[in-house]
């Protein structure tokens, strides 16, 4: 089992890393100490790679559990400066009201369930993915930051017009993203008949925390997790 992250290295340099156990190992010279060849920089590329990268991976993670990699190891993660595993997706796709509890409580009555579909928007990445401990920048013309966690599907083999028995087949791995959203910002009574502004409402500068690593998909299970969201010491979401 092993998880990619992002860290900062001593020249303030953003290097890519495999966790193994509670250690971490910088990927470019674990890769040299066993004399492979890698055609990815960072974790995007090895995304985008995914089905070539995996036995590479693999083949570092038994490395470094059977103690060969001593010169690529970087110590315990936790005592490593962490930035978001991925920078950057070329898209973040979000689902909607995705709480059946939430989505209840914004429809009143109209609720019905079987009717629903998934409602998505995107919400843009560059600006608004910093990573974990970095400070979200609360816009100033807003009054109501709202938090939400997200499980986030790390999409790694490209496919089109997928049906939904394979969906899963095309994820490469799973992280934490923070949906950050400007409640007060997104209504627009001066556009009734577009009613809602989601670029202005979801895509605040820092507004999509993400990480602190990936988790590849064979080691989760995504019907049967946990999510929960603390602001400021207080449980908000559970």
């Amino acid at each position: 089992m092993y998880s990619l992250l992002s860290y900062v290295a001593t020249d303030g340099k953003i290097c890519n890393a495999l966790a193994v156990g509670d250690d971490a190992f910088d990927l470019a010279q674990a890769a040299k100490t066993l004399g492979k060849d890698i055609p990815w920089r960072g974790n995007i590329d090895i995304i985008h790679g995914w089905d070539g990268a995996r036995g590479s991976l693999g083949a570092i993670a038994e490395a470094a559990a059977a103690g060969k990699l001593s010169g690529a190891n970087l110590g315990p993660v936790s005592g490593l400066t962490l930035r978001a595993p991925l920078l950057y997706p070329n898209t973040l796709f979000m689902a909607g009201s995705n709480y059946g509890a939430h989505t209840k409580e914004m429809a009143g009555g109209g609720y019905d369930k079987s009717k629903r579909k998934p409602y998505f928007f995107i919400k843009l990445a560059r600006q608004g993915v910093i990573g974990p401990g970095e400070a979200i920048r609360l816009p100033h013309a807003s009054k109501q930051v709202d938090w939400e966690i997200e499980l986030a599907a790390v999409i790694g083999t490209p496919a089109r017009n997928v049906k939904a028995k394979d969906a899963l087949k095309h994820i490469a791995a799973y992280t934490i993203c923070h949906d950050v959203s400007l409640r007060d910002i997104g209504h627009r009574e001066d556009w009734p008949q577009w009613s809602r502004d989601w670029i202005m409402h979801k895509s605040c500068d820092t507004g999509a925390p993400m990480g602190p690593w990936i988790v590849t998909a064979d080691e989760v299970d995504p019907e049967n997790l946990s999510l929960r969201c603390w602001v400021n010491g207080e449980l908000r979401q559970d």
